[in-house]
This record gives C-alpha cells, structure tokens and sequence, in this order.
C-alpha cells in the first residue's frame, strides 16, 4: 500500500476573463460589497468611469469600493461588508438602555437587519426599516459616532504611546547589554594583563 500525499493549492480564477493565478502569479482577485470577485484588469477595464453593475449580480458598484479579498467564502465577506455599513447607525450602547432587555432587543433587532441584508430577505422592507431608524435616531446616532471617533483616537494614540515606550525600553535594553559587554571585556583585559 502506497501512501500519497497531495498539496491542494487553491487556485483562483477571475469569473470574468477566466485568468487564474496559476496562469498569472501576479493576479489578485478584488471584491466589493456584494462580495463577487474580479481580478485587478476587470476591475479597470469595467470600472473605467467610476462606477458599474457588478457582472454577476448587477448591484450597482464604484471602482473605489473594490479591496482585496479577506475571506474564502463570498458571503463571510459580504456579511462583514454589511455588518460595518450597518453599525455605523446602529451604534446604540448598552448604557444607552434602560434595561438590559431593551439592549438585548436592539441587538437581535440589528442582528435580523443583517440577516435580512446578507441573504437578500424581504429587502425594501428592511431597507425602508433602517431608513425609519435614522431619520428617529440621527442625533443619537451623530452623538455616538463622535464618541466613537474620540474612543477610536483615543485608542490610536495610546497605541503609539505603547508602541514608542516598547522602542524606548528596547533601546534601553541594548544599551545595558552593550555597556555589560564592555565591563565584561575590560574584566578579560584585565585578567590579561594579570598574567
């Protein structure tokens, strides 16, 4: 009995001109948010003004919303593209309730909206649902995007602060390698001349 081992590579192949990256290393496939994929020459040939129907499903699409792919599967990487267009109305937080069961109702009710996005359900419906919930909650949904954007700097800059307090003490580490390395010589040259 012979034991065969197979490498599987994933081969990815443009659904518009067929090009695979077997045949062209270079190639990387792009999507947008309704998550079917183009190679980089479709992406300029089709989008050349701006903007265009997806070939395959015919969502209408902007050039500038093309970005390489994250995920294997399409609908993993359409339900993250709508997930992040949907929180940023539905940006409510737990303390913006005044019961944890109301918190918990928003969140199934946002978790439905995504739903209802990712697999094409009762679309108007739940289009015009979202449209009612911003026109009642702009405030609210303008104040928490501010927060939001505080937090995230916030964030951003202890980030940095941590990241140059890693490179400082790495510095300082070299620094007290370098001069232990410098008594240790001296102790050798020493001891040297002893002898």
């Amino acid at each position: 009995m012979t034991n065969t081992s197979h490498v599987t590579i994933l081969e990815e192949v443009c659904p518009r001109c067929r090009t695979s990256n077997h045949q062209n290393k270079a190639q990387r496939l792009l999507v947008n948010e309704c998550g079917h994929e183009l190679c980089e020459k479709c992406v300029e040939h089709l989008y050349i003004r701006g903007s265009a129907p997806c070939s395959t499903c015919k969502m209408p699409l902007k050039k500038s919303g093309f970005r390489q792919k994250r995920f294997e599967d399409y609908t993993v990487e359409r339900e993250v593209d709508i997930r992040k267009r949907v929180l940023k109305d539905y940006n409510k937080v737990e303390s913006d309730f005044e019961t944890l069961r109301e918190y918990n109702d928003y969140l199934e009710e946002l978790e439905d909206i995504i739903f209802n996005l990712t697999n094409n359900i009762d679309l108007e419906e739940t289009k015009t649902r979202i449209d009612i919930y911003r026109k009642e909650n702009f405030k609210s949904i303008q104040k928490n995007r501010v927060a939001q954007n505080k937090q995230e700097a916030y964030l951003k800059e202890k980030r940095l602060a941590e990241a140059k307090e890693a490179e400082e003490r790495r510095a300082h580490e070299k620094e007290c390698e370098m001069a232990e390395e410098m008594e240790r010589e001296e102790r050798r040259k020493k001891l040297l001349d002893q002898i």
